[in-house]
């Protein structure tokens, strides 16, 4: 592959969706592309504005919320996506505050499960899982979800 196909086939990727740098360069490089040339390609894709991991990483954390992700999973996608940890950092405090991500995850729930609240101890785990595998953090299911509801008084999470 010479440095103009390498760097043609960066663009059709790019223009279907945006990728983070080291994606694209895993990609450019399974696809059998010399080190060289996919790195002229990268840096000629970022000379233009076509890749820029900031935007991208900051585009993906606003997708995957809006799906219903919860922060911890957006950042550890970012992570094994090759995004920078600075950058990932940044884009993490750049995320809507806990108000706005508890109401996310009520809405979730809502559309998942119902406004019905369980009725006994598996349904809570059942919501309780479905929360923790989109990566809400405990403080936002424990305000969702009170244990003592079917732990006992003892427990006071969520009260």
């Amino acid at each position: 592959m010479n440095d103009q196909s390498v760097y043609e086939q960066a663009l059709r990727w790019l223009a279907r969706r945006s990728h983070g740098e080291r994606e694209l360069a895993r990609r450019l490089r399974e696809t059998g592309a010399p080190p060289e040339a996919v790195e002229r390609a990268l840096a000629r894709c970022r000379e233009l504005g076509y890749l820029d991991d900031a935007a991208f990483a900051a585009s993906r954390a606003r997708y995957r919320l809006e799906q219903g992700h919860g922060a911890r999973r957006v950042q550890a996608e970012l992570t094994r996506l090759g995004i920078d940890s600075a950058i990932v950092q940044e884009v993490m405090t750049d995320l809507p505050d806990e108000e706005e991500t508890l109401r996310a995850a009520q809405r979730l729930l809502g559309r998942r499960f119902g406004e019905t609240p369980p009725q006994d101890a598996r349904e809570w785990k059942r919501r309780h899982d479905f929360l923790a595998r989109r990566g809400f953090d405990a403080g936002i299911i424990a305000a969702l979800l009170p244990a003592h509801a079917f732990y006992g008084s003892h427990w006071s999470i969520g009260e």
